[in-house]
């Protein structure tokens, strides 16, 4: 081990060599207020540089060029490359990276499974324009990073699942929203896609598909047990709901007290439906026959080319079955 005062410092190295070459420890006092202590390796390639008893820096002690510098501040700590040297922040936790932070603008990368524990995500756009930043799903079918191999039918562009402990203590799924690749044709900024949204049934173990948005913008309610349902609610009260069921439809109302109304305008009851004794009504809101033509009154007339009768038509001729009788 050899010790030589150089410059303005002390070298503690292997050897009595030139300033900067395969020196142990170097300490110096370039100016004042401003000491330095490097413990460097051979040629040169410095290992720990530390500045006014903050900065930290990993470089090239030839050069007097640091590589990355650490530099604690009163609310925060700052990790630096040096300038144009691009190079990116990789961490490796026994030898394979997980995490990249690029300095091509590019972003983070991260390689495994992440995870936030007991926090938020927050997506916080600061602008003086209407557009804000988004939550971006990729997907290439070529197996090389960076690479491009079109997607085609049925290929997951991306999910967002929500988990929940179950009873043996292992998280499950209960629900789940997809975006996903639907038949069509990929072409050049064309990506035909369907919106899927899962819920996990209680008789079921996994999340089953619900609720589609396809390519064309139709939306398809599906269920895998008793038929498709849509109901429309009150709050937390039921009022009313479609069912598609063995080839047909059902227009229900929560109860028997429910009638059914049609208002083609959102005003006048076109047709009614009395819930109580099923009587149909067109233009009457209470009917009193199993088909009640505006309450009989006038301008419920019926204009028909044909009609058939099960048991034959009524062809009695009475004056009380009659209405604007007149003497000719």
């Amino acid at each position: 081990m050899a010790i030589k005062e150089h410059g303005q410092g002390v070298s503690i190295g292997t050897t009595e060599v030139p300033d900067n070459q395969e020196k142990a420890i170097n300490i110096e006092s370039a100016e004042a207020g401003n000491d330095l202590i490097s413990a460097s390796t051979k040629n040169g390639d410095e290992s720990i540089r530390m500045i006014k008893s903050q900065h930290y820096a990993y470089g090239d002690n030839l050069n007097n060029t640091p590589k990355m510098t650490i530099t604690p501040q009163s609310s925060q700590i700052l990790f630096d490359t040096s300038a144009g040297s691009n190079t990116d922040f990789s961490f490796r936790p026994e030898g394979t990276e997980v995490m990249r932070i690029n300095t091509d603008g590019a972003g983070v990368d991260i390689t495994g499974p992440a995870s936030i524990q007991d926090s938020d995500v927050t997506v916080v756009t600061n602008s003086a324009d209407d557009v804000a930043k988004s939550l971006v799903f990729t997907k290439s079918k070529n197996a090389t990073d960076g690479a491009h191999t079109a997607v085609d039918d049925d290929t997951v562009l991306g999910n967002i699942v929500f988990e929940g402990s179950d009873s043996t203590g292992a998280f499950e799924p209960g629900a789940k929203i997809r975006a996903q690749v639907a038949a069509g044709t990929i072409g050049d900024g064309r990506i035909p896609t369907e919106l899927i949204f899962s819920t996990a049934p209680d008789s079921a173990s996994a999340p089953l598909d619900a609720l589609v948005i396809n390519p064309s913008g139709f939306v398809e309610v599906q269920s895998p047990t008793n038929g498709s349902r849509l109901h429309f609610m009150d709050g937390a009260t039921e009022r009313a709901g479609l069912k598609a069921f063995s080839g047909g439809l059902y227009v229900d109302t929560a109860d028997t007290s429910h009638d059914m109304f049609f208002r083609p305008g959102g005003s006048t009851t076109s047709l009614c439906i009395d819930a109580g004794n099923t009587f149909v009504g067109i233009l009457d809101v209470t009917p009193t026959k199993a088909l009640d033509v505006k309450n009989g009154e006038s301008g419920g007339d019926i204009l028909c080319y044909d009609i058939y009768t099960h048991d034959g038509g009524v062809t009695s001729s009475d004056e009380r079955m009659k209405k604007n009788i007149i003497e000719t």
